[in-house]
């Protein structure tokens, strides 16, 4: 299956928003709290504006019972959906 841009532009904070937060309707500071880190640094993955990291990655695989491969993928599908389309602008 040939996956869209779309997909591949999705920041790991619209899926920690739309797939692990918003459905049991937990809060950035709830969130922040189980993760142990501060409210602002959840709310800036949230809008886009901080990276996930591997130690990140570690801890929202533990909070959210998942995997650290999905949020680790999701960076470099994002990382990576960048790069190409900067790439078929400069060549094209």
């Amino acid at each position: 299956m040939r996956w869209g841009w779309r997909l591949s532009l999705t920041p790991a904070g619209e899926i920690l928003t739309g797939a692990f937060m918003e459905p049991p309707g937990l809060s950035s500071s709830v969130d922040a709290e189980a993760m142990g880190e501060q409210t602002k640094h959840v709310k800036a993955l949230c809008n886009d504006m901080r990276h996930v990291t591997a130690a990140t990655a570690l801890i929202r695989a533990r909070v959210f019972s998942s995997s650290p491969d999905v949020w680790l993928n999701a960076r470099r599908r994002r990382d990576f959906g960048r790069l190409s389309m900067i790439q078929k602008n400069r060549y094209a």
